[in-house]
């Protein structure tokens, strides 16, 4: 058998674009005039530059995947940026949301509520994305198959639970392995995960991965049902991969294979690019 070429797949996340235009001006949208006065954090498109690099460098390999807060939040000006250096730059790169896109508040001085509904919001955003919001996947060289989930809102979708499954079915019948991105990490389901430290010790603190996030003991609805598909089908699926953190964290999901045995998938938390020089994860598949 031929050996075959390794796939690169590169994972961007956290890029912030916190920016403002005439657009937003015009509009005088009282919470986005009330963060732009609030929130200093990379304002008027400071953290471009990282985001550039790092993209350009993930540009390098088979596949980008940008994790979520791409926007700092939900203005014209943000997604102006988004679409001059993600998706008129980087078509087929695959972009979950995060937190940040879907509001229009962060650190708003004065607090000023947004009376436009979640939905709204996800409709504009979904208007000006090049794939859906929800739920997004690729099959790359017939080998390897990219699965975006969105958990921006910190829950799964029922909407989701289809499609994955229909695809992970696809991923068994043709030998495929998985990599799920999405923005917000999961519980690892292991109780002695209550204290992980970070990767980069400078930039974080130690975390809760059992009784926070997705996954945890008290995890319901749709969002244990996507949950649950994952952790019991840990033999196909053999990475996750997110950000909102904003360092580097390694842990491990407890799962089964589809004949019942136990098995982990590594889940990698990556830091965002505005800091250092920026950053990226260089994911090389055999």
């Amino acid at each position: 058998e031929t050996e075959r070429e390794p796939l690169v797949v590169v994972q961007t996340s956290d890029l912030h674009f916190n920016y403002v235009n005439e657009a937003d001006f015009e509009e005088a949208n009282p919470s986005i005039m009330a963060t732009y006065n609030g929130r200093a954090w990379n304002k008027n498109g400071s953290s471009v530059p990282n985001a550039v690099r790092s993209l350009e460098f993930a540009s390098q390999g088979d596949a980008i995947v940008v994790t979520g807060d791409v926007l700092d939040y939900m203005s014209w000006g943000a997604i102006e940026l988004t679409d001059k250096y993600i998706w008129d730059t980087y078509p087929n790169a695959m972009v979950t949301l995060g937190n940040h896109e879907i509001t229009r508040r962060c650190q708003d001085n004065p607090a000023t509520p947004d009376p436009t509904t979640l939905e709204s919001r996800q409709e504009i955003l979904q208007d000006n994305w090049d794939h859906d919001i929800f739920y997004e996947s690729k099959v790359i060289d017939d080998r390897l198959m990219l699965i975006q989930l969105d958990n921006s809102n910190s829950c799964f979708w029922e909407s989701q639970v289809e499609p994955f499954e229909a695809d992970l079915a696809l991923a068994r019948e043709k030998g495929y392995d998985v990599f799920l991105f999405y923005h917000i990490p999961l519980a690892t389901g292991n109780s002695k995960d209550t204290d992980i430290y970070p990767i980069m010790r400078r930039d974080g603190y130690n975390y809760d991965f059992y009784n926070n996030y997705i996954g945890n003991p008290k995890t319901s609805g749709a969002s244990k049902t996507v949950y649950d598909i994952i952790v019991n089908n840990g033999d196909i699926i053999k990475g996750t991969f997110c950000g909102h953190k904003h360092t580097w964290y390694y842990t491990e999901i407890l799962a089964k294979t589809a004949s019942g045995e136990a098995t982990v998938i590594p889940q990698v938390v990556i830091a965002g690019t505005p800091y250092d020089g920026g950053h990226a994860l260089k994911i090389i598949v055999k």
